[in-house]
């Protein structure tokens, strides 16, 4: 059984996974996108669909929203190989300046064929200017 291997794809802004909640600063009135996601086989290097995304915990002054993207790998093995993926955006409330915080999450299959699945999250604490 070939493992299924979480990608991150950076098509906007560059993403850590790490517990504590990352810094970022928005510009007011302005969408920024967060970074694309997808599920992929690295052996391969085939794209096994965009994983489940979900908000955790919704943002007080803005909403995050969700869209189907196509992009390319940008590093590693599959550099350049073209991929569906979701794209993850941040807009604050028209007007709004100052402090936000939220969260979102995905869930995918923990390998191919598996009956078992994980989840990764992501948590923001955004400066809007």
């Amino acid at each position: 059984m070939l493992k299924y291997l979480l990608a991150f794809a950076i098509a906007f802004t560059s993403l850590t996974t790490v517990a504590a909640a990352e810094h970022i600063t928005i510009r007011a009135n302005k969408t920024a996108g967060l970074g694309s996601y997808v599920a992929y086989n690295g052996d391969i290097c085939s794209g096994q669909g965009s994983p489940h995304m979900y908000v955790g915990r919704k943002p007080k002054h803005g909403k995050l929203t969700f869209k189907p993207v196509r992009t390319k790998f940008s590093q590693g093995r599959c550099k350049g190989v073209p991929v569906r993926a979701t794209a993850v955006f941040y807009t604050p409330n028209r007007g709004f300046k100052g402090e936000d915080s939220f969260s979102f999450y995905y869930t995918h299959d923990m390998y191919e064929g598996a009956a078992g699945r994980g989840s990764t999250s992501y948590s923001f604490r955004a400066t809007i200017k």
